[in-house]
């Protein structure tokens, strides 16, 4: 009997023990996972920078049919200024030559390193290497065409150790050196590394990894929790509950054992009283300590952050910890004998017993020892949502279930803040290039639907790289955020403004009934940008802009073709005299469609 009561209790303590630790595991690993996922929403949002602008520069190559020297290290020059990380810009002629870069020193990888490479006509990424002047990096080649021929390649070089220390080491929003270590590798060779080391069973066991895109190869990318990490996160709760509850199985044992000696020994008349007096006192004691163990349990129950319910074959709550009570803002009175449906939205609470049921019934584990995320609901209404995990145990014969619950907004609200980071400029907060293609599809579509029209602008400040380079990297961001605030509070509230790189923006507006109604917002945009901006410490500098706009469906109906047209539109405006607008030209056409801040006369 001793053995059976210890066994039964030994299972309970074992589940509940389970259960924590699990659920610590779970956190601990939810942990991990959001840190990899924002490392790489942070370097996929900077390569949607880098690569759309580069594609810029060859599909201008391409419209105009070459560049002078001096436009495309301007625009190389800017590049480099604005995305630290570029090492250098280069042509590199079909010969294999090289004809431009910039700087003008700067060691660029021949043609002939990449062989299996050469000759595709799409961009491409070479492969790792040692740069000459210290550190590894990679390059990027992007072909070029003129007047319908291959015209060698732009090929930029990143240095990875500048770019990913721009772009993770100094971001608040990650812990690296502190919490987490990290490698990224290209194509197998490892490019980036942070972090102290780690036993390789554990890295195994903790690392998270995840893959980006980029061009035809992927970066790798490993993130590994540090002894800091754990360190700072780590929780006693499942410790505690197991010796709580090894103490109260050996009490238990030891009572039951006493029970029964006491017994056999008044059956056969072989206990004298003072003996006997001296087991019951015996008896006593330990039930006195059984009940300070009990206490001890009860009190690490009640002191365990994640929320524990306990509920009937039915669906009554029998017990309900402080956390629970707390997390779902009701009393034990409130609580118990109520269904445990009372805890979740109506539109859901009727399946919980449905599943309850059919377990019973069935056998089948809809809920049952699976982890799931689900939808809680407060006593006030509101809903939220947490982590369950329910396993079932047997209390004197009857079957209990005992749900471990913990509430995940926060996790949730990190999650969206990836997701929000994947999609926005951390320096303006503006959509990023794949932002602002999706809502391009969206208004040709919604276009289409009612026959009316679309446009796509894009924006290039005037006179953004003199302001940078005078009054330096500070004063450069807090222009481009000042831009960025004129233009989406001046626009309307359906109007997409978007950062696709440097200083060079797109705007989306749909719903048009003409071209007038595009040249009135393209107006309305060079307007807000003309008066000056602020310094700081009373200082003041002017921009402007040089915007090109391009209509759908008058102009085309793909999202490439409308905004490659609005780049050359723009390119137009800028060669022309800047500080003004141009609309989109039909094929084989040049010039026209040009206004200087003045009235416009477009064409629907």
């Amino acid at each position: 009997m001793p053995l059976l009561v210890g066994a039964i209790l030994s299972i309970l303590v074992f589940l509940l023990w389970s259960m924590l630790h699990a659920a610590d595991h779970a956190r601990l690993r939810l942990l991990i996972k959001g840190e990899s996922e924002r490392i790489t929403a942070i370097v996929d949002g900077d390569l949607r920078m880098r690569i759309p602008a580069l594609l810029r520069m060859a599909r201008r190559w391409d419209a105009e049919g070459g560049s002078t020297r001096t436009a495309w290290q301007a625009d190389a020059l800017g590049y480099i200024s604005d995305m630290p990380g570029f090492r250098s810009m280069s042509w590199i002629g079909e010969d294999g030559q090289l004809r431009w870069s910039v700087p003008a020193d700067a060691s660029t990888p021949r043609l002939a390193d990449v062989k299996p490479q050469h000759g595709r006509r799409e961009p491409f990424v070479g492969p790792v290497t040692q740069l000459a002047d210290g550190g590894r990096g990679f390059a990027l080649y992007f072909p070029l065409r003129a007047h319908g021929r291959p015209d060698g390649y732009i090929v930029a070089v990143i240095q990875a150790g500048v770019w990913l220390d721009n772009v993770l080491m100094h971001s608040d929003e990650i812990n690296l050196d502190r919490d987490y270590g990290l490698s990224i590798r290209l194509g197998g060779s490892e490019l980036f590394s942070t972090g102290p080391a780690m036993d390789v069973a554990q890295r195994a066991l903790w690392r998270q990894r995840d893959r980006l895109g980029l061009l035809n190869r992927h970066l790798l990318i490993s993130v590994w929790p540090t002894t800091r990490f754990f360190e700072r996160t780590h929780s006693d709760q499942a410790d505690m509950a197991l010796i709580g509850g090894i103490g109260v199985v050996l009490l238990a044992i030891y009572m039951v054992f006493l029970y029964q000696r006491a017994s056999y020994a008044l059956q056969r008349g072989e206990v004298m009283n003072a003996s006997l007096k001296d087991e019951i006192a015996e008896r006593h004691r330990v039930e006195s300590a059984l009940r300070d163990s009990e206490s001890q349990s009860r009190a690490v129950f009640e002191a365990v952050l994640d929320s524990i319910v306990t509920i009937d074959v039915d669906g009554r709550i029998l017990s309900a910890n402080p956390a629970a009570l707390s997390m779902f803002g009701y009393t034990q009175s409130e609580l118990l004998g109520h269904n445990v449906s009372l805890l979740m939205p109506a539109s859901v609470g009727h399946e919980h017993d449905i599943y309850i049921r059919r377990y019973l019934e069935t056998g089948e584990r809809r809920i049952i020892g699976i982890g799931r995320e689900v939808e809680g609901q407060r006593s006030d209404g509101r809903r939220f949502p947490l982590a369950l995990s329910i396993s079932e145990m047997r209390v004197s014969g009857e079957r209990r279930f005992v749900g471990v619950m913990r509430d995940i907004t926060a996790r949730r609200l990190a999650e969206e803040e990836i997701r929000h980071m994947a999609t926005h400029d951390p320096l303006t907060d503006l959509p990023t290039a794949r932002l602002a293609r999706d809502r391009l599809e969206q208004a040709i579509a919604e276009a289409r639907r009612a026959g009316r029209q679309a446009a796509v602008m894009f924006l290039d400040l005037d006179g953004f790289k003199p302001v940078n380079d005078t009054y330096g990297h500070v004063v450069g961001d807090d222009v481009l955020r000042q831009v960025a605030g004129r233009l989406s509070e001046g626009l309307r509230e359906v109007d997409t403004v978007a950062r696709i790189g440097g200083d060079e923006f797109l705007i989306i507006a749909g719903g048009l009934d003409d071209g007038e109604d595009a040249a009135l917002i393209a107006r309305k945009v060079v307007d807000l940008l003309s008066p000056p901006l602020n310094t700081g410490a009373g200082g003041q500098v002017r921009v402007g802009c040089s915007l090109g706009v391009a209509l759908y469906p008058r102009d085309g109906h793909t999202v490439d073709h409308l905004i490659n047209l609005a780049d050359r539109a723009m390119y137009r405006i800028k060669h022309a005299g800047k500080n003004g607008y141009a609309f989109a030209e039909p094929a084989g056409k040049d010039g026209g469609g040009v206004e200087f801040s003045g009235a416009a006369a477009p064409r629907t």
